[in-house]
């Protein structure tokens, strides 16, 4: 068996020759830059290579060397250095040893009885070290993707979509049928067979070539191809190491990036004959781009009269959707019917639940209304998994309602989903990308076809449409309940008609008379564009009283920029799925303060461990008080001590056995005194245990003892119950211990911790550089900022404070550092240093305004329109100084201008130093 699999491993990667197209230099060219061919050919920073390492998840399968992600997180401050050595030889000297690139296959049936070897998918298995070089190249590639790769393709494409291909194919076939054009209209489904392991790297080094990479990266992409060695693992056993002389792995990172670069040429074939009128493409509208292909990685549709599944969906919908939609419900049954048979932990189920069962649909959930029927299905049958795994009897014990399962962790959930939920926030963001103006060619397609305009989100539905605009239609709901617009130069928004106030419910600004709405005003026509500054007296006139210190509190910028639409509940004002489902599910309502679910999923302690502190808290225990609920039990006392009913608190706290249990398990304790009177009473002294009995402080010892201590009793009393032992106390406070000592390693909390760069505590500037801090200070709708300057010798040179009236505490950290900024070119300083605490506002700061929090993003872009009137000007993050601190305490009464002053004397600031803005 291991010699067939050789000998077919061995055929697929060997190398046969293949013939370019003839006119590659027409079809690519040029198109990567000196600069961009500088980034790319640069040695990754130490820092770099370590975030790559730990931005990996932590135990996926090793490679050859047995070694996990997890291993070089652990033990980083002593092989790490090694391992950037490694790593930056490889991109120094562009040679790789063999044993990096050692990988072995691992066979994945792709049916459910394999009967060829081409029923089975071959996945390889990387060393992490490799995997790292692997993942800064594809790093150094993704973000120019876009420019290099046509938009046809939705794959691996960064800000690229899968649904939008789904979107295109529904909307050709829909136009297939309502379009009357007198020629056949056809559409071809492709799937390309070992798509993956037939490329060819000549083929690969060539393409890369004409589109202008540099010999060095290429060099860096060939050693990554031609240094391969492979092991086949068949029934366990490895066989001999072979090479191969073609093909792209399948587990390695580089993979997916590499095989779209080659199939551009494929896509741009085919617009190279539609353009010399060889073929011609169908246009859905007429003013809609003529489509000849779209792609999804390998998967190629080319536009049968017969019906297909493209991407995991039916193209074709009959009159019964529940028909149509009954293979995800088949899929999920079919999966899960493998599992049943495993013997799977309660966190098993919920990984399993989360990554997989409920990721199946996804595809079809993402550009089909499924029916609530079959949302509700695939529900119930994956409740029914997680209560009762094995049996398919229909009928089990849900302890816990699903809406209860489907809440966030921190409000005492396990975050599952419910799949029509989901499938509206998946489709919302069909309607975020029309509503956005969002630029790909399906939203060019659904724009023309529809006719799109700038009031869509206020139009009533359209008649005559497809199934699927129909449906984007429909979650324009979702869309409005988060949208609010940016105001940039106020030329596209109606104050009355438009959402653009986002700090009042819905966005929309009240009249202070009712008749004012029939006017129609747009929001430029509100700002004193000279000055960047709100007309406040039309404000006060146009709007109510209550609404107009929102309104004022807007950021306004200095430079042109276009009104942009911002997605309110996100707090980059970006549209996520994550955040339509929580605002569909009302999730973002806040949860009680002494909450203690997140904690519990945040312990250092295996995840069996999490779930069984979680099934305490939420009381879903079978214990016999809880049985007695649901059923006529006749017997609901104690199997220890039988003296009161079996409820969590008694069986863990009060019963004797428990408490002799506490007593020798964990240092003593009696569990007695505890005064626990609920079961989430429970979980909070376990993640806030008595410092009384916390040795050394060391409290997450404690917690650990005390969960292992809570799982020997709930064995304890199992063994008891149905297998009518003895409770044996000192063999489990034995068995306690030694797993204690067992998990310390991983329960211990980690104090490696990266060393704090010298910025963060204060330091002198540099000769002829003024060092400036600011720090700012908030309370309801009103903030104190504070600033202080001092030159090269820490001479203070200049104080100043001042109130402002703002929304939120953000805010007036962005306001105070575009304040200072403002205050040193008024005082024509040349070079500066600031510092603050704001970690948001200087990170915001140090890459583009719009990867800033949506409520300073004009601050920040304002911030850095005025850095070039400075020779120098450089932003650090850092502690806060006392001193401001002392300065910003003055400004809570109104005798503040005194207060200040007399503060600033007691730190011994005198003369003209001080300023003070009221």
């Amino acid at each position: 068996m291991h010699e067939r699999f050789l000998q077919h491993f061995k055929e697929l990667y060997k190398e046969e020759e293949v013939s370019f197209p003839d006119h590659l230099d027409n079809l690519i060219w040029p198109c990567i830059t000196d600069d961009e061919n500088s980034d790319l050919c640069c040695t990754p920073t130490p820092e770099e290579i370590r975030l790559t390492l730990f931005n990996m998840q932590d135990l996926k399968a090793p490679g050859p060397d047995g070694f996990p992600v997890l291993f070089y997180k652990e033990y980083w401050p002593t092989i790490g250095n090694d391992v950037i050595k490694a790593v930056t030889s490889f991109f120094n000297f562009g040679s790789m040893p063999k044993e990096v690139n050692s990988s072995l296959i691992i066979l994945i049936p792709k049916i459910s009885n394999p009967s060829s070897m081409n029923h089975y998918r071959p996945i390889s298995l990387c060393n992490v070290i490799y995997k790292i070089i692997s993942k800064l190249l594809v790093n150094k590639i993704r973000p120019l993707l876009h420019k290099i790769i046509s938009p046809c393709q939705s794959a691996f494409v960064p800000n690229r979509w899968i649904a939008k291909n789904q979107v295109i194919v529904q909307e050709m076939l829909h136009s297939f049928k309502t379009r009357k054009v007198k020629t056949s209209l056809m559409a071809i489904k492709i799937d390309l067979q070992k798509a993956y392991d037939k490329v060819s790297w000549k083929f690969i080094q060539s393409v890369l070539r004409r589109f202008g990479f540099r010999d060095i990266f290429i060099s860096w992409i060939t050693a990554c191809l031609t240094s391969i060695s492979f092991e086949v693992i068949v029934n366990g056993g490895k066989s001999k190491q072979f090479k191969s002389s073609r093909g792209l792995r399948q587990g390695d990172p580089l993979l997916s990036y590499l095989f779209i670069l080659g199939q551009e040429v494929l896509s741009r074939i085919l617009d190279h004959e539609l353009a010399t009128n060889n073929i011609s493409g169908f246009k859905a509208s007429i003013r809609s781009p003529a489509i000849t292909h779209v792609m999804y990685a390998d998967d190629i549709m080319l536009f049968a009269k017969k019906d297909a599944i493209y991407l995991g969906a039916s193209l074709h919908l009959s009159k019964s959707p529940s028909k149509d939609f009954k293979f995800l419900i088949d899929k999920l049954e079919s999966k899960l019917s493998g599992w049943r048979s495993k013997c799977l932990s309660w966190a098993g189920r919920s990984t399993l639940i989360k990554s997989v069962a409920q990721a199946i649909p996804n595809y079809t959930l993402s550009s089909f209304n499924v029916p609530n029927m079959i949302c509700d299905k695939m529900d119930a049958i994956t409740r029914k998994f997680w209560w009762k795994p094995k049996e398919k009897e229909e009928k089990f014990l849900a302890w816990k309602a699903w809406d209860k399962l489907c809440q966030p962790i921190r409000n005492g959930g396990l975050r599952f989903r419910k799949a029509k939920d989901f499938n509206n926030a998946l489709l919302a963001k069909l309607a975020w990308m029309i509503a956005s103006k969002r630029d790909s060619l399906c939203m060019q397609i659904l724009r023309s076809k529809y006719k799109v305009k700038s009031d869509w989100l206020h139009k009533n539905p359209s008649i005559m449409a497809s199934l699927i605009w129909k449906v984007i239609e429909k979650t324009m709901e979702v869309v409005i309940k988060g949208a609010c617009y940016l105001i940039g130069d106020g030329a596209s928004v109606n104050i009355w008609m438009d959402p653009w106030v986002p700090w009042i419910q819905n966005f929309k600004p009240r009249p202070r008379v009712q008749s004012f709405t029939q006017l129609p005003i747009m929001a430029y026509q509100l700002i004193n564009h000279t000055r960047h500054a709100w007309k406040e007296s039309m404000i006060k006139e146009l709007f109510n009283p209550v609404d107009v210190p929102a309104i004022l509190s807007i950021p306004l910028l200095m430079r042109y920029r276009e009104d942009k639409l911002i997605w309110v509940p996100n707090s980059k004002g970006v549209f996520t799925v994550k955040s339509a489902y929580h605002s569909i599910t009302n999730q973002y309502l806040p949860n009680p303060p002494t909450a203690p679910w997140k904690k519990i999923w945040n312990l250092n302690a295996p995840e069996h461990l999490k779930m069984f502190l979680w099934r305490i808290g939420v009381n879903v225990l079978p214990t016999r008080e809880n049985l007695m609920k649901r059923f006529d039990v006749a017997d609901s006392s104690c199997v220890h001590c039988g003296a009161d009913p079996e409820s969590a608190i008694h069986i863990f706290f009060t019963c004797p056995v428990a408490r002799a249990l506490w007593h020798s398990a964990c240092w003593g304790f009696r569990a007695n005194e505890a005064h626990i009177q609920s079961s989430e009473d429970i979980i909070k002294l376990v993640l806030e245990p008595p410092a009384s009995i916390c040795p050394n402080n060391e409290s997450w010892r404690v917690s650990f003892n005390m969960t292992l201590t809570l799982d020997g009793i709930w064995n304890l009393r199992n063994q008891v119950l149905f297998h009518e032992d003895k409770a044996d106390i000192q063999v489990v406070a034995q068995q306690i211990q030694f797993r204690l000592v067992e998990f310390s390693s991983i329960a211990a909390p980690n104090t490696y911790t990266t060393p704090l760069p010298s910025h963060l505590s204060w330091t002198p500037a540099p000769i002829n550089c003024i060092k400036i801090n600011v720090d700012a200070a908030h309370s309801d709708l009103k903030a104190s900022i504070a600033t202080m300057a001092r030159n090269h010798a820490g001479v203070v040179i200049k104080v100043w404070a001042k109130s402002i009236s703002l929304c939120s505490p953000i805010q007036a950290e962005a306001t105070s550092i575009l304040w200072v900024v403002q205050l040193a070119i008024s005082k024509t300083w040349t070079n500066v240093i600031i510092e603050g605490d704001a970690k948001l506002c200087f990170d915001a700061l140090s890459s583009t305004p719009s990867s800033a929090n949506w409520s300073i993003m004009h601050i920040i872009d304002n911030i850095h329109s005025l850095t070039p009137s400075f020779v120098s000007c450089t932003f650090l993050q850092t502690k806060s100084l006392s001193v401001l601190v002392s300065v910003l305490s003055c400004f809570s009464s109104p005798s503040s201008v005194t207060k200040v002053k007399e503060s600033l004397g007691s730190f011994g600031f005198s003369g003209g130093g001080k300023e003070v803005v009221e």
